[in-house]
C-alpha cells in the first residue's frame, strides 16, 4: 500500500510526494518515478529545499536530490523557513541553520518556529517579533499573538483584542472585547455587547446582531440577527438580509444556507442559485 501526499506549499523543480512501502518512506515525482529510495523510517514534506527525515531514530534533513544536508542527529525538528529550523535534543528546543550550526537569535521563554520570516519570542509572559536573523521587529508588548493570517494576526492584551501586520504596527488598536480577522481594511468587533465592524479604525455597530463569523475572500461574512442570518459586507452594510436559520461561509461566490428543513446555495446578490 502506498501513502501520498504532495507537497503543494513550495515551488521547487518538481512536485514529489511522500510515499511509504513496507515500513520505508521517500519521494516519488508525479510521473510515479521513485526520485529518493524508500530507506527512511519517517519524511516530512519539503520546505526551503529541504526534507526532514528519520533515520536510526533520529532526524536529518535531505536536499531534493536524496543527499544529506543535515545528518540525523535530532530528537525532534520542525520545517525550515528562511534557512531557520527549530529542532530538539536532549530535552532542549533550539534554532538551527542548514549548516547545523546552533542559532542563538534572542533570549526566549519559549522557542516558536519561523512562518513566512517571522517568528514569536517570550520575555516576562510578553509576545514580540523577530526575523530570521534575530532582528526585533517587534518588542514583546502583547499578551497573545494569533498566527498570521496573510500579513495581519489578531493581538491580546490586557483582555482586549487588536490586529496588526508584519511590521508590528497596530491597524486596529487593542480596544475590543473580540475581533475577527482583517478584511479589505476592515474585521468584525465587539465592544461590551455590540457587536459590529471597524471600518478604516472606526467601530460601526450594527443593532440587535449578537454573532459575526470572519470574512470570507468575498469580503461577506454571516451575521446573526433576531436569530436569523445574513450576510454583511466589510464596510458593515447588509448585502444579505437575516433570514435564514443557518448559514456558512462563501467559497467561490457561493454560500450554503439552510431554511429550515433543506440547504440550498445563495450567490453574493442573495439569489437562490442552487434550490433547497
Amino acid at each position: 500500500v502506498i501513502a501520498a501526499l504532495f507537497a503543494s506549499q513550495f515551488g521547487f523543480a518538481q512536485e514529489l510526494a511522500q510515499v511509504t512501502f513496507n515500513k520505508k518512506a521517500g519521494f516519488i515525482n508525479k510521473a510515479g518515478q521513485e526520485v529518493i529510495a524508500l530507506q527512511f523510517e519517517k519524511v516530512g514534506d519539503f520546505s526551503d529545499g529541504v526534507a526532514p527525515v528519520l533515520q536510526n531514530k533520529k532526524w536529518g534533513f535531505i536536499d531534493e536530490k536524496g543527499k544529506w544536508v543535515i545528518e540525523p542527529t535530532f530528537d525532534r525538528v520542525k520545517a525550515f523557513d528562511h534557512a531557520v529550523a527549530v529542532v530538539a535534543q536532549g530535552g532542549s528546543w533550539f534554532y538551527i541553520n542548514k549548516k547545523a550550526e546552533r542559532l542563538n537569535l534572542v533570549s526566549t521563554d519559549k522557542i516558536y518556529d519561523f512562518e513566512n520570516g517571522l517568528a514569536f519570542f517570550k520575555q516576562n509572559n510578553k509576545i514580540g517579533i523577530i526575523a530570521p536573523d534575530g532582528t526585533e521587529i517587534l518588542a514583546p508588548k502583547y499578551d497573545l499573538i494569533r498566527k498570521f493570517d496573510g500579513d495581519y494576526a489578531r493581538i491580546k492584551n490586557f483582555e482586549r483584542w487588536g490586529i496588526i501586520d508584519r511590521s508590528g504596527k497596530e491597524v486596529i488598536p487593542a480596544d475590543y472585547d473580540e475581533i475577527g480577522n482583517y478584511m479589505d481594511g476592515s474585521a468584525y468587533a465587539r465592544k461590551g455587547t455590540q457587536f459590529g465592524v471597524v471600518v478604516q479604525g472606526e467601530f460601526k455597530g450594527l443593532e440587535a446582531v449578537d454573532k459575526i463569523w470572519d470574512f470570507s475572500t468575498d469580503g461577506l461574512a454571516y451575521a446573526r440577527k433576531n436569530k436569523k442570518l445574513g450576510f454583511i459586507y466589510t464596510k458593515g452594510n447588509w448585502v444579505v438580509e437575516p433570514q435564514f436559520d443557518k448559514a456558512r461561509a462563501f467559497v467561490n461566490g457561493l454560500a450554503p444556507v439552510y431554511n429550515g428543513s433543506k440547504w440550498g446555495y445563495i450567490d453574493t446578490k442573495g439569489n437562490l442559485v442552487v434550490e433547497y
